[in-house]
């Protein structure tokens, strides 16, 4: 049986917690990481209703985007808002995992399913982030593979998001052009009269404090020098909303009704459409008219997000339509998205369902 922490392993192996950004609240908010899944609940975010059909499925855990406990609580009864619904998990032992910012920013994450669901093509991130840093280390000769091996194994296997094609990538741009470069091992040097090598790694900022914290106890009572340096370039899978093409343009009208078949928008707030058809699109689950200028800047005929403010529609660019489809809209997919992620990895091994809830603002 998988326990509540394999999930959350699993999950963060896709998205590291540390993507979070630090007023976020991610991974396992309540509950027992040991606790053996029966079954698993994915919404957009927690609610009576989504928590009334957890305990009706038998779903031992909630896996969510927006986090439960995100403000600070002031008290926890059976009938004070989200100090409730805690209330409620605690009694009925009902874990839940929130994925939050950290699964905004990781290529495959909440814009990039979006994307697919509008049948884009060609997907990148919207807003590359530098995010690269560059490990050297000089150990015994004797020592090397096994110091490759478990740097590696660190690096590669349990912190980085698709590591070993990030690295290919960078192995084969200009930046990083050593033919036949291993990618875990980006450089081998002997150094002059002495019996060491020097190893250079690729790696996640996130990643240097763990693995330099490591190495002594790879090779304990040994001498070696580390050099950790931050890198300029970005890293191409880790960063804000997503941009993509349509095999063919559309028109405004023709995508305005693909835009509410798709994501169920009863209403869309949007500046003039330009005057040409809409090919190249960029998008951003959430709150995301921050990310204007990047989509101007990446060509996009179009930029569709959630909670644009009056000024942000008013001074849009007639080269790129700015478009709010509403924040729920552009993300309640995501619960689909959970269960596909969590049946692909688990199969058969516990159910997982599926809630979309309703949008919590209502239109008259």
């Amino acid at each position: 049986m998988a326990t509540v922490t394999d999930i959350l392993k699993k999950l963060q192996q896709l998205a590291p917690l540390t993507l979070a950004e630090e007023y976020d609240n991610c991974g396992l908010l309540v509950g027992e990481g040991q606790t053996e899944v029966r079954g698993v609940l994915c919404a957009l975010e927690l609610t009576s209703e989504a928590l009334e059909k957890a305990l009706e499925w038998d779903c031992n855990l909630v896996l969510c985007h927006h986090p439960l406990i995100f403000r600070p609580l002031k008290r926890l009864s059976p009938r004070s808002g989200a100090g409730g619904l805690l209330y409620a998990l605690v009694r009925h032992n009902v874990a839940v995992i929130a994925m939050h910012t950290n699964w905004d920013r990781i290529a495959g994450g909440t814009s990039f399913y979006m994307c697919r669901r509008m049948g884009l093509k060609n997907l990148r991130v919207l807003a590359p982030e530098p995010r690269l840093s560059r490990l050297s280390v000089v150990v015994p000769w004797e020592k090397s593979e096994k110091v490759k091996q478990a740097i590696g194994n660190i690096t590669f296997s349990e912190s980085l998001y698709q590591g070993e094609r990030i690295l290919k990538e960078l192995v084969d741009s200009e930046l990083f052009s050593q033919k036949g470069a291993n990618p875990a091992e980006l450089e081998t040097q002997k150094v002059e009269n002495e019996k060491r090598v020097r190893l250079s790694f690729l790696l996640r900022k996130d990643d240097g404090p763990a693995i330099i914290e490591a190495i002594p106890k790879i090779i304990p009572g040994e001498e070696c020098w580390l050099e950790w340096n931050s890198l300029d370039n970005m890293d191409p899978t880790v960063g804000y909303g997503c941009v993509g093409e349509f095999p063919e343009p559309l028109n405004w009208p023709q995508l305005a009704l693909r835009l509410k078949e798709i994501f169920g928008c009863q209403i869309i707030r949007h500046s003039p459409p330009p005057g040409r058809p809409l090919r190249i699109v960029a998008f951003c689950g959430g709150s995301g008219a921050f990310l204007y200028t990047q989509a101007c800047a990446a060509g996009a005929d179009i930029f569709i997000t959630g909670d644009v403010k009056y000024h942000d529609l008013a001074e849009a660019l007639p080269g790129t339509m700015l478009v709010d489809i509403g924040h729920y809209e552009s993300e309640h997919l995501l619960a689909e998205q959970f269960a596909e992620v969590l049946r692909e990895q688990w199969g058969e091994a516990f159910p997982v369902y599926f809630f979309k809830g309703k949008n919590p603002i209502l239109y008259t």
